[in-house]
């Protein structure tokens, strides 16, 4: 049995699939079993995992249905025996070292669930634009930290202990677009997670994923509600990450030509948090300036 199952969901990623599947095959570690789950696309994305189908596995939804990407690695995981499982979005890519070094990671401490890695921001021409973390990052293990500031920013980013998912479920199927964070939190509440401190990976920001932020945001408050039910976070903590949220979705919506909504949202923001929203608010502008 391979020790390590690797997990693609991907819906319409016929200008992206082939260079994330690159970067897996050409990983220094090949002990793992590679599934992508094909979330009912119509672009040619399957032409492409079939023409590679000798080296990956291709799942789909009963009736080739459409159910968004926590279903689809929950079924990834379900079909897979892996010790290990290692998630990667269909747009990012791994650079070779990612599996050897996180499993060497897990190997090591058999009290951590989850390891994560930094890497880069990339664009849609591979690109490095920026770290996905700040240099002097350390993990501290406190789920009120990950609650106020998601910094796992991408499933491609993480290993897991297979084990970890019997004690804190699958992927909540009702959230579409913050389902990592979720996640993320439920593990932390309950189990040790790790930092590896090396760049492992390229996690791609385009054009398509700002149709999606306000929706991101907006499950926020149901991740948010579901925590506080599941774990004694603090007050202050809930009120922080409330400000958060609030402040997020008040920018998209004056970006987005909607400034009386935009204006309500920051107001509550700036009544949640107010020293917070203050600074955000001067470092933009500061920005604007240079």
């Amino acid at each position: 049995m391979s020790q390590v199952a690797i997990i693609i969901p991907c819906h319409n990623s016929v200008s992206l699939i082939g260079r994330t599947l690159d970067s897996i095959f050409s990983q220094s570690y090949d002990k793992f079993r590679l599934y992508v789950v094909d979330d009912n696309s119509n672009d040619g994305t399957a032409d492409i995992l079939h023409c590679n189908r000798h080296r990956l596995q291709v799942l789909h939804h009963e009736g080739n249905a459409n159910k968004g990407a926590s279903e689809s690695i929950n079924l990834g995981i379900l079909n897979s025996e892996s010790e290990y499982v290692a998630l990667c979005d269909h747009d990012d890519v791994w650079y070779e070292n990612k599996l050897k070094e996180q499993m060497q990671f897990l190997e090591l401490n058999k009290d951590v669930g989850l390891v994560y890695s930094d890497g880069y921001v990339i664009d849609e021409h591979d690109r490095r634009l920026h770290s996905l973390l700040p240099k002097q990052h350390t993990e501290n293990g406190c789920p009120s930290t990950l609650l106020l500031n998601n910094y796992i920013r991408t499933p491609s980013s993480v290993m897991i202990r297979r084990k970890i998912f019997e004690s804190v479920g699958l992927f909540n199927v009702n959230l579409r677009f913050s389902h990592d964070h979720d996640m993320w939190l439920r593990i932390c509440e309950k189990h040790k997670i790790g930092y590896l401190d090396a760049v492992h990976l390229g996690y791609r920001q385009h054009s398509q994923q700002n149709c999606r932020k306000k929706d991101l945001w907006t499950e926020g408050f149901d991740i948010l509600n579901d925590a506080v039910a599941r774990y004694p976070y603090d007050k202050v903590s809930q009120r922080k990450r409330l400000a958060v949220l609030n402040y997020r979705i008040g920018l998209f919506e004056i970006r987005n030509h909607e400034p009386g909504k935009g204006i309500c949202h920051l107001l509550q923001a700036f009544s949640l948090d107010p020293s917070r929203s203050i600074e955000h608010l001067l470092n933009k502008a500061c920005a604007g300036l240079r």
